[in-house]
């Protein structure tokens, strides 16, 4: 099976060639432009003196014949026909034969991954860069991605695609306001003490902030607490915990069943020893003592 990284450094040797509808790859003869003029007379008769003086005894092929080509050529250079695997499709038939896609907007750090809209694809290179034979005037061409108007992505059938590449997360700045703690900074973003104290060595005193400090965050809000959700705690100290329960009675890191809650709770959140400093502020949340784990 052929690799996304042999794919990608095909179509980037591709660059410069020309684009003739309906074709990929062969040199394009007289004869074999002749033919395409017949079968494509609104896509290539029309332009076929730019072709004669600009593609003319060159390679070339249109935007999936581009792929087609990657699948169809042999090692002596030679360019077969519907062979390894790769029909003779359309763009849009290709996206379809697809078992993996996604909406562009999705689309992960793994070069060799088709980009596609409606009668039209491309290879993702990577770093946010598309290899395309965009069109008869434009030939083989690198893209950046975000200026281009395709609406998918999807892998290739026939191409094993290596693990995709992670893009680290980059720690969003938060500004300090009034009546702020780092406790409450950190719980906001879903995070720990700890793990905020990392995000910010420059703080060497966690109880000491100021209003206009920047502290480095996540960037991932934690998630609102729903009724039926599962939520860990160390201790319960409110008189509405347990279905207004023993209040005194304290569990030791146990899983409780949300049953009742007031708009805005969030988690996940540290241990403590009272449920109104398990990030939950002034929130209250009623847990089922039944469905302690």
């Amino acid at each position: 099976m052929k690799s996304s990284n042999q794919l990608c450094e095909f179509v980037k040797s591709k660059v410069g060639c020309g684009y003739v509808w309906g074709t990929f790859g062969r040199v394009l003869t007289k004869a074999l432009l002749e033919q395409k003029c017949k079968q494509y007379p609104a896509n290539v008769k029309v332009y076929r003196s730019f072709i004669e003086q600009n593609y003319l005894n060159r390679p070339t092929c249109d935007c999936v014949g581009l792929i087609k080509w990657f699948f169809w050529q042999r090692d002596d250079g030679w360019v077969d026909y519907a062979v390894n695997g790769m029909p003779d499709t359309t763009a849009d038939g290709l996206y379809r034969l697809s078992t993996v896609k996604g909406d562009i907007a999705t689309i992960p750090e793994q070069p060799g991954l088709a980009v596609f809209r409606t009668g039209h694809i491309g290879v993702y290179i990577g770093n946010g860069y598309v290899i395309e034979a965009k069109g008869t005037k434009y030939g083989v061409v690198k893209s950046k991605l975000s200026e281009r108007n395709f609406t998918h992505w999807c892998q290739i059938p026939g191409i094993s695609y290596e693990k995709p590449v992670a893009t680290p997360q980059k720690p969003l700045a938060y500004t300090v306001k009034s009546g702020d703690t780092m406790y409450e900074i950190a719980m906001e973003h879903g995070l720990t003490l700890s793990e905020i104290a990392k995000l910010n060595p420059q703080i060497k005193n966690l109880d000491l902030i100021h209003v206009g400090d920047t502290v480095y965050v996540s960037g991932k809000s934690a998630a609102k607490i729903k009724v039926g959700d599962k939520v860990t705690v160390c201790g319960v100290g409110n008189s509405q915990a347990n279905g207004g329960g023993n209040a005194s009675k304290v569990f030791s890191n146990k899983k409780m069943v949300v049953v009742g809650i007031r708009e805005g709770a969030k988690y996940p959140y540290a241990c403590s020893t009272v449920l109104t400093t398990v990030g939950l502020g002034s929130t209250t949340a009623w847990f089922s003592s039944s469905s302690i784990s």
